[in-house]
């Protein structure tokens, strides 16, 4: 199986690394945000969602997932990146894409080297069809 660094462990990161090391594959979740990386190595949701629970028990358990604040140590370790940041509204209104640059630009520099191959997944703000 391959293995994958899934940066952000919010709602959609939380559930897609989740997932994905329940169909078998090593995955490194990545998150600036130590509580998270702590709930998520606890095999705890980082937010109330009772059927993520249980996936997340078992793929820390069997080492299937393990959690990091560590970006560039997970991508070393990995063969796809999928990037699961939110997007949040900058203070001009629109929206606040500079997380995802910042970390488009550490993947790029291994991407370039051959390394890996990458997904990005922005999550916009709730009710919004444009960036």
């Amino acid at each position: 199986m391959t293995t994958v660094a899934v940066v952000g462990l919010g709602r959609i990161g939380s559930v897609t690394a989740g997932c994905l090391a329940e169909l078998g594959h090593r995955v490194w979740g990545v998150d600036v945000d130590a509580g998270k990386v702590a709930s998520i190595s606890a095999g705890r949701a980082p937010f109330l969602e009772d059927r993520l629970q249980p996936i997340l028990q078992r793929a820390v358990a069997s080492g299937r997932l393990t959690a990091t604040g560590d970006l560039r140590g997970a991508l070393a370790e990995s063969s796809i990146a999928m990037v699961c940041l939110n997007t949040g509204s900058s203070d001009e209104g629109g929206t606040d894409i500079s997380g995802l640059l910042e970390v488009v630009d550490q993947i790029a520099e291994l991407y370039r080297a051959g390394e890996f191959s990458w997904f990005a997944a922005p999550c916009r703000r709730e009710h919004t069809t444009a960036f």
